[in-house]
């Protein structure tokens, strides 16, 4: 829902823009591709033309790249397409059939019309693709104020998320491509920010080993702050000193029962109190021979002792006998 208002959004705001575009195939050695406009710049080139040299070898490239002239009348560089064209380099195409903007001296509606060019022919934008847009409209757009004015228009986050997220980029190529697509979180992202780059790669590794989804992340960061404190001290040593038996197993093992596991081990360390409460109640409760069909659980809170019997019944009618034989022994 989040990225469809985007789009809607984002299309609404350039609806005002008009820009005259014509259309003819450049030789191939006058296109500038240096990825200088691209919102993928920051993604492994290799990865780019992977995805897209089979498709182009058989389809051509469906929708012409955008560029504009530089320099003299005979130089275009691209400003939407970069992946396209490094692909179609890649199949040794002589000439590629391009759209060509007749004015692109606006800052503002360069911008514009990349983030629109974006939006149409992909996808909404990455949080990677977001600090890439941020960066370069400081280096179009001098004045804050217009700045803000043009992300106010877009709803892709505040002027500050945006700011804030331009340090996203100082990661390793490999873990802005994980964010890329979605395999690492946002809030995943600033975290391993903070961290060195030897201790990023081994918890990238860690999520990537056993495939922790996005809450897992999540989790996994708030019980090893817990563990060995806000800033994540060490966490390389302890997780290799203290958890070692995980990773020796992780290709040997059913990886959803391992991933549970770790997860329980790192649960105690964090807890340690409230483990122990919890490994004495499962006793108590063992010792009580509970019929099969009943779960007794306890609470989570330190600060109570509730207990909650759960029974299962056939069916609605037996239930009812239940409660009504409890209501006449006077017990509920």
């Amino acid at each position: 829902m989040q990225a469809l208002t985007e789009v809607l959004a984002i299309t609404a705001f350039f609806d005002f823009m008009i820009q005259e575009i014509i259309t003819k195939t450049i030789p191939l050695e006058q296109i500038v591709n240096d990825g200088k406009w691209s919102l993928h710049r920051d993604l492994p080139i290799q990865e780019i033309k992977d995805t897209l040299a089979a498709s182009i070898a058989r389809h051509g490239i469906i929708t012409p790249p955008l560029v504009r002239r530089v320099g003299s009348a005979s130089s275009f560089e691209v400003v939407s397409g970069y992946r396209r064209v490094a692909a179609a380099a890649q199949q040794r195409v002589t000439g590629i059939s391009c759209r060509i903007l007749t004015d692109s001296s606006d800052p503002m509606q360069l911008l514009e019309r990349i983030v629109e060019e974006q939006i149409v022919s992909d996808s909404p934008l990455s949080p990677v693709m977001k600090a890439r847009l941020f960066i370069m409209s400081g280096q179009l757009i001098k004045e804050k104020k217009q700045r803000k004015r043009f992300f106010g228009g877009l709803n892709i986050g505040s002027y500050k998320q945006l700011e804030s997220s331009s340090a996203l980029l100082e990661l390793d190529p490999v873990l802005l491509s994980s964010i890329h697509h979605a395999e690492l979180s946002e809030k995943t992202a600033y975290e391993l920010i903070r961290l060195g780059l030897e201790e990023q790669r081994f918890i990238y590794q860690i999520i990537k080993d056993f495939s922790l989804n996005h809450n897992r992340q999540r989790t996994f960061f708030e019980m090893s702050k817990i563990i060995l404190g806000p800033d994540l001290s060490g966490i390389k040593h302890f997780f290799k000193s203290e958890l070692a038996e995980f990773f020796l197993l992780v290709e040997h093992r059913n990886l959803p029962q391992l991933t549970q596991k770790l997860f329980d081990r790192l649960f105690e360390l964090s807890h340690p109190y409230l483990s122990r409460a919890n490994d004495l109640f499962e006793k108590k409760v063992k010792e009580l021979n509970v019929p099969e069909g009943i779960a007794i659980t306890g609470s989570q809170s330190f600060e109570k002792d509730d207990v909650t019997v759960h029974i299962g019944f056939k069916d609605l009618s037996a239930a009812k006998d239940f409660i009504q034989n409890l209501q006449k022994l006077g017990i509920i």
